[in-house]
């Protein structure tokens, strides 16, 4: 099964975003994720830190958006296609979990 390597975290991280994470262990066997990005939701508490943990176990990079920045933010990747390489050059508005 052909699967991205880079994914947004569904529903801001709360605990309904674990239902990918089983999705990913059913269907696959020692599968890393490069990168997992969520938003932030501080006025209801998330992402919760149980769901960001659970996306941690399955990728090499874990982001989200900080806070008051409207939603907005954007990863610059680089992609080298004979290595097989996913590598982050610049961040905006978003931190490392």
């Amino acid at each position: 099964m052909l699967l991205p390597n880079i994914i947004k975290i569904p529903h801001h991280g709360s605990e309904g975003s674990n239902k990918l994470i089983n999705i990913f262990k059913q269907h696959t066997v020692d599968y890393k994720i490069n990168i997992a990005t969520t938003t932030a939701y501080q006025k209801h508490g998330l992402p919760r830190e149980s769901v960001i943990s659970g996306y941690k176990n399955l990728s090499n990079l874990v982001y989200r958006i900080k806070e008051g920045s409207d939603d907005v933010a954007t990863i610059r990747i680089g992609v080298d296609i004979i290595k097989r390489q996913i590598k982050v050059k610049e961040l905006l508005n978003y931190i490392e979990c």
